[in-house]
């Protein structure tokens, strides 16, 4: 009996999704030994860092997977369990890259969006140092 693609997409997306969230919360958390102002900027550095490779290799993971589905569907042979996998594998790892890029980009927007205590007016950032001013 053969296998659907779509169970290969769904079984790497899961693994690779709860790898990513896995990741993204041992990144953020606070170190308990140290005092919380520089715990919490060590966290932000983190989160940053961890933010901006997501995208790359989210970004090289979703080209990667639209080049092999690319290369497997304008091959033109017939459709065997080893093409069905790797069009599974590839469009799961296609549609990793982009729910790693999407939720990088929502808390992104989520952050920008936030409002000083007026409620109006965006919370002013430093661009020196990378956190709020204080007033």
């Amino acid at each position: 009996m053969a296998t659907s693609p779509m169970v290969y997409t769904i079984v790497l997306l899961s693994s690779l999704g709860m790898a990513w969230l896995v990741l993204r919360e041992k990144v953020a958390k606070l170190d308990a030994g140290i005092a919380y102002h520089v715990a919490a900027a060590q966290r932000d550095q983190r989160k940053a860092r961890f933010y901006g490779q997501s995208v790359w290799i989210a970004i090289a993971a979703s080209s990667l997977g639209l080049i092999v589905t690319s290369v497997i569907a304008t091959s033109g042979g017939k459709s065997t369990p080893t093409s069905q996998m790797c069009v599974g594998l590839a469009y799961g790892l296609g549609l990793w890259g982009l729910m790693v890029i999407s939720s990088v980009w929502s808390q992104v927007g989520k952050r920008a969006s936030l409002t000083n205590a007026d409620g109006k007016s965006l919370i002013p950032h430093n661009a020196r140092t990378g956190h709020e001013e204080q007033r």
